[in-house]
């Protein structure tokens, strides 16, 4: 799949030619398969579990959204909505892969930034089992 997606995509897997049809479908069965396997082992990683303060008992196993749920895009930003959270004085943790093609980090952390908040932790890989995972 790798080795497609290299090939068909040209090395270029930030900026996504919506024509190229063989790209596109080797972008869709990769981000289907590979990399949202690694956020559930993360968020049920023990240590980062405690890092985020989540209570014992009051989620027994974090499992990502599916995304087979059908919607339709209303919104092109959502930083007023997140800036109204952000006034009601909550604490967030955003999560972005680096190996999200869709939206690379620098983008979120432009996001990040734009609401001109200080930031507790630089950005920083995060670890499983003692391996690098994002």
């Amino acid at each position: 799949m790798l080795q497609s997606m290299k090939e068909n995509c040209n090395d270029n897997y930030v900026i996504i030619d919506p024509e190229n049809a063989k790209c596109v479908s080797d972008y869709e069965a990769y981000s289907e398969s590979y990399y949202h396997i690694l956020v559930d082992a993360w968020a049920n990683d023990e240590n980062v579990r405690k890092a985020l303060h989540v209570r014992e008992g009051t989620k027994e196993e974090f499992l990502r959204c599916n995304k087979t749920l059908a919607y339709t895009t209303t919104r092109l930003s959502t930083v007023e909505f997140y800036r109204n959270l952000t006034n009601a004085n909550l604490q967030a943790l955003v999560y972005c892969s680096d190996l999200d093609m869709s939206m690379p980090h620098l983008g979120t952390q432009h996001w990040i930034n734009s609401f001109n908040m200080s930031i507790h932790d630089k950005w920083h890989a995060w670890f499983v089992e003692g391996q690098v995972a994002g």
